[in-house]
């Protein structure tokens, strides 16, 4: 008797010797469970340090596992930054439409363009509200010029278009380390890309990437975001803001 019974047709030879076997299993348990420390808690301190600590070591060395902290942080950081951009962005120009609600009916797209009975009774709230209307309006206008969720340089070109400024937000200049630069719009378009590699692919598959901005640093074909470029995209975000702003606050701009 041959068994299992799929055994039972193939060749004898390949069959195992009649007789008795030992055969010892190996396995392997994976385990989790949830891990409460309270860093308020200033009395147990020393206690809260050490159980990190050791959570830390069992991750890897700690050489190792610092260096993962800092490509995770400053990849993190990068994202957060560019969100606030983007927001910083949409809100200037909710902002300008408030101060100019009569642009929103100016040029050829403001006279053609038409809304149903059905969405101005569900923009304005029930004929509620004037201020959600203008809001909905707006944000309809913002959408129109805002392609996959993050092009900042389209709303910048649109906010450009709609207002005129005396200083072009993408000349704007920022130092680092004794080092005097300007932020372009090739610049805005970089970060931009970076962004989206990491957002869609996990900064992985980076080598058209790469062929783009060869100055990119990767690792093991996974994009890393170092302090010094996480420095340099942040001066070019936050000098651009700066001009928009005090373009802004200082009335030097105008309505196209």
């Amino acid at each position: 008797m041959i068994w299992p019974n799929d055994f039972q047709f193939q060749n004898p030879e390949a069959l195992p010797e009649p007789g008795k076997s030992k055969f010892k299993p190996k396995y392997s348990i994976t385990a989790k469970a949830s891990v409460e420390v309270d860093t308020e808690n200033e009395e147990g301190f020393e206690e809260t340090q050490k159980r990190l600590l050791s959570l830390a070591h069992k991750v890897g060395e700690a050489e190792e596992l610092g260096t993962k902290a800092e490509t995770m942080l400053y990849q993190s950081s990068f994202l957060l930054q560019w969100t606030a951009f983007e927001v910083y962005i949409r809100e200037t120009i909710h902002d300008l439409f408030r101060s100019h609600p009569g642009k929103l009916a100016k040029g050829q797209k403001g006279a053609t363009t038409s809304l149903s009975y059905a969405d101005v009774l569900r923009m304005s709230e029930d004929f509620a509200s004037i201020d959600a209307l203008r809001e909905s309006i707006v944000n309809l206008e913002i959408e129109k010029h805002k392609k996959d969720g993050a092009s900042i340089s389209g709303l910048i070109n649109f906010l450009k278009s709609e207002f005129i400024f005396e200083k072009d937000p993408y000349k704007a200049w920022y130092m680092i380390e004794g080092d005097r630069r300007t932020a372009s719009f090739a610049k805005v378009t970089e970060i931009k890309h970076v962004r989206n590699s990491l957002i869609h692919d996990a900064g992985k598959n980076v080598d058209e990437l790469l062929n783009m901005y060869p100055f990119l640093i990767a690792k093991e074909g996974a994009l890393i975001i170092s302090r010094a470029y996480y420095d340099e995209c942040v001066y070019a975000l936050r000098s651009i803001a700066f001009s928009i702003a005090e373009s802004i606050t200082s009335g030097k701009y105008r309505c196209a």
